[in-house]
């Protein structure tokens, strides 16, 4: 039987519904410890905690500020010894708006956009690699094994251009190339990017509610079309994707950005 202090310890943020709340929930069935890191807590998160008591840790926090970010890795290690996984899926789609709107008052909710998306990505590494790059106290891991790996939650907007979208698509093309630059410098972590395509959200959602007074119709008919035909993923076909990631990202894949359907990632995924 495996013991709390033998299972590998996932740390994850925006766990309290959609893609991370699957994804959360398909690493607990796997036999991980997990911490899970957001402002909120969903009752779907807190009938999970009671049915996975002591393995399932609440870290209430807001990405964008450093302390709570720091606070949740200390859980982790206070909790289970061990840190072998993040997957970074906090973010945020606000504001939406052309270049040219993004002035004054809205320039400032840019700069809380990257709080979330970019910087946050930063201080929980900053605070996580010492941990993530040990073999230390990680019992069962295989020679030659990576000693930990992050998974980041990007987006097809990190190589596209949705019009509305200059600050989301910006803010992951940063995350994109922090994946990279974190892939060539710690040779002991596995670092994968992934674009998680269209799971049924509460982001999908917004884009369909908000996004006429901001995108251009065609972009805008796109994500609604997607809606109606009926075409958006269960969270649980990408979330089981970053849970294998987590699990077995090799260290070829270090440094990438890959779809959550290619061939090559797709033999890692975990079944709810």
């Amino acid at each position: 039987m495996t013991t709390m202090q033998s299972a590998k310890t996932v740390l994850l943020t925006g766990g309290s519904a959609g893609l991370g709340l699957a994804t959360l929930e398909i690493l607990l069935q796997q036999g991980c410890n997990v911490v899970s890191m957001q402002r909120t807590e969903t009752p779907e998160l807190t009938a999970l905690a009671a049915k996975y008591p002591g393995v399932l840790l609440i870290s209430k926090g807001d990405v964008a500020v450093e302390e709570d970010n720091k606070a949740a890795v200390d859980v982790a290690m206070q909790s289970f010894g061990r840190l072998d996984a993040l997957i970074l899926n906090a973010g945020t789609l606000h504001p939406l708006g052309a270049v040219s709107s993004l002035s004054g008052p809205r320039l400032a909710e840019l700069k809380s956009l990257f709080d979330v998306n970019f910087f946050a990505l930063v201080a929980i590494l900053a605070h996580a690699i010492p941990y993530l790059r040990t073999r230390e106290g990680k019992d069962g891991l295989q020679e030659g094994e990576p000693a930990g790996r992050v998974v980041l939650v990007s987006s097809g907007a990190a190589t596209g251009g949705t019009t509305g979208w200059a600050a989301y698509n910006a803010s992951k093309a940063a995350m994109n190339s922090l994946g990279r630059t974190l892939g060539n410098e710690e040779k002991d972590i596995v670092t994968v990017s992934v674009r998680p395509g269209t799971p049924d959200t509460v982001m999908q959602q917004k884009i369909r509610e908000l996004g006429a007074e901001h995108m251009s119709a065609a972009d805008h008919a796109r994500f609604t079309g997607l809606h109606e035909r009926g075409e958006l993923l269960p969270p649980h076909e990408p979330g089981g994707v970053l849970a294998g990631l987590a699990l077995e990202a090799p260290a070829e894949l270090s440094g990438q950005f890959v779809n959550w359907n290619d061939e090559k990632v797709l033999t890692m995924q975990r079944r709810a």
